[in-house]
């Protein structure tokens, strides 16, 4: 593919995000627990991307649970969720949106999903606990300001014992090595201010994925070490998976969906190409969305980490 064919095809993104925030084809019925990670993906895309849309901050603000037991975010028409309760907070942006949250409430009730071995679980009753999740703990705690609801020698703890013989992370010990844990790990360690902790000198290689462009991609930024990266291989490889009227598949351009759109597209603003905003790695929003979450009184730890 030419670079003015890439060019043009990249600009179908737009309608793609669009698309897809307001209509989704039916095999995404089976990540209706996941609509607020799809909103997500979507704006935060058309935020890269530098496209003025509406934030759905009244739709994000219903999915809140709010209870004498309870106090948090759904990912859709279900119980709440911690991965559920990171997105929206990394969607608002606006005035009205952030200060609507009471942070004391979300870190305290957060505080009951760590486990005694230092990693989260997604729900207070549930028996799945991994990185995933201590990673939005701490994206939840940065951006609120308050450290209160991890115990975070324990979780520095998980993430070492996490740690495989080939310098990757699994998402708990014992663990398979792999590229979306990985970067879970490190950018819990760079939002706790804690990368100096871990060892840094490998990282494993697994097969070709458009989202290891964020996972690995990511990950390198943050450790410093992305001049490793053949950057002209990676848009070479990102233009073999673009679809038709926009959007990235897994490896292959016939199948785009959200999240691997999302992934790819943020892979090329972590390598600068085609003027998108500058990308916050260890958070998952651009720098802007951080600095304007900052004036409203968040993110006041923030330092350009990435």
């Amino acid at each position: 593919m030419s670079e003015k064919e890439s060019e043009l095809k990249f600009k179908f993104h737009e309608n793609y995000f669009k698309l897809n925030l307001s209509l989704l084809p039916t095999h995404y019925q089976s990540t209706d627990s996941s609509r607020l990670t799809l909103v997500y993906f979507c704006l935060s895309a058309m935020d890269l991307l530098s496209i003025k849309q509406e934030t759905n901050a009244d739709w994000i603000l219903n999915q809140l649970i709010e209870s004498d037991v309870e106090y948090g975010f759904r990912g859709g028409p279900f119980m709440g969720h911690l991965w559920g309760s990171k997105e929206p907070i990394n969607e608002y942006d606006q005035p009205d949106g952030l200060d609507k949250i009471n942070p004391k409430k979300l870190t305290a009730y957060m505080s009951k999903f760590q486990k005694e071995d230092g990693s989260f679980s997604p729900t207070i009753d549930s028996t799945e606990s991994d990185m995933r999740f201590l990673f939005c703990a701490c994206a939840i705690s940065y951006i609120l300001n308050d450290w209160s609801g991890i115990n975070i020698e324990k979780a520095l703890n998980f993430i070492k014992q996490s740690q495989n013989y080939d310098g990757a992370f699994g998402c708990a010990p014992d663990n398979e090595s792999h590229g979306g844990s990985t970067y879970c790990a490190v950018a819990a360690l760079a939002l706790m201010g804690k990368l100096d902790t871990v060892k840094q000198d490998k990282l494993i290689n697994k097969p070709d994925d458009t989202c290891y462009a964020y996972w690995i991609g990511g990950s390198l930024k943050m450790l410093g070490a992305y001049q490793f990266v053949d950057v002209e291989r990676l848009e070479k490889f990102l233009n073999s998976t673009l679809g038709l009227r926009g959007g990235y598949g897994k490896n292959d351009p016939k199948y785009p969906d959200v999240m691997h759109s999302y992934m790819g597209l943020v892979g090329l603003a972590i390598a600068g190409k085609y003027d998108l905003k500058p990308f916050h790695v260890a958070l998952g929003v651009s720098i802007d969305a951080v600095e304007k979450a900052k004036l409203n009184g968040f993110c006041s730890a923030y330092q350009k980490i990435n």
